[in-house]
């Protein structure tokens, strides 16, 4: 099956949606049956019409994800998509799925590794339908941070003159990475995390404030931190010698040493060893 034969397929459900909306179907529920098929139609023409390097990185991608496989092998398996195919759509899941496994793990040091790669990429991170419907998705943290968006009413944000889906995963990333940072004692680089989670969250949001009060936080340790730092090495200077007292004392001991009071000390101690051998 061609493009064309896809571009069709798409243009003729784009019609029954429309009629649907028009009324021009007698009967309505016979709409949704038909756009399903159109759909099935259409999606072997539109993975057909994937990039060879796609279309191999989604195998194996979904690959990492049978049962059979045991945790270390399919940790292997990401991490080859990962390097492999790094600009692929599916990198961003591979990242994302392997900083959950290294977050529950408990390995804080492979999940900053994984989460830090996701947020230096050029585009925020973004999970395809495949990684949704896994078990380690449906777990995970974007779920809840769904519902509670949608119970707050931000679920939606504005971009332009539309309203769009807002995806938590962005700010999730930022805020694991932040936790991650701050546990293992990187509290500026906590700090820097928070303050991009509070950049993406939806503005005026519970997130956005959770994060701030957090921020805030972090910020008056950090102050804190950097003032006792300064002054334990101002005290650490007060107690230590000044080098000019230390080569001032040298002289003095050795005066002493060559002065005349320690050569007649010498004379009187020859003197008497010289009379007890005389006696």
């Amino acid at each position: 099956m061609t493009c064309s034969v896809a571009t069709s397929i798409l243009w003729v459900g784009r019609g029954v949606f429309l009629a649907y909306r028009s009324g021009a179907f007698a009967m309505r529920k016979l709409a949704a049956p038909i756009a399903l098929c159109l759909l099935l139609l259409a999606l072997p023409a539109l993975r057909a019409a994937e990039k060879p390097a796609e279309v191999d990185a989604r195998l194996k991608y979904e690959g990492a994800f049978q049962k059979r496989l045991k945790a270390r092998e399919r940790i292997t398996i990401l991490e080859s998509v990962v390097k492999e195919y790094p600009d692929s759509e599916w990198a961003d899941d591979a990242l994302w799925v392997l900083a959950e496994i290294a977050d529950r793990s408990g390995d804080r040091r492979k999940a900053i590794l994984f989460r830090r790669q996701l947020t230096e990429k050029k585009e925020p991170p973004s999970l395809e339908p495949f990684t949704r419907s896994q078990f380690v998705y449906r777990t995970s943290r974007v779920p809840r941070a769904l519902f509670v968006l949608t119970r707050t009413g931000n679920r939606y944000v504005r971009r332009g003159i539309k309203g769009v889906a807002f995806d938590p995963v962005p700010m999730l990333t930022h805020e694991g990475l932040a936790r991650d940072y701050e546990q293992t004692g990187h509290h500026e680089l906590a700090l820097e995390q928070y303050r991009r989670a509070i950049a993406v969250a939806p503005p005026n949001g519970l997130f956005a404030r959770v994060y701030t009060r957090r921020a805030r936080r972090l910020e008056t340790k950090v102050q804190a931190l950097k003032k006792a730092k300064a002054e334990a090495e101002e005290s650490g200077k007060e107690k230590t010698p000044a080098p000019d007292n230390v080569e001032k004392e040298q002289p003095g001991d050795e005066q002493q040493e060559n002065s005349p009071e320690s050569g007649k000390q010498d004379a009187n101690s020859d003197s008497s060893t010289s009379q007890k051998k005389v006696d």
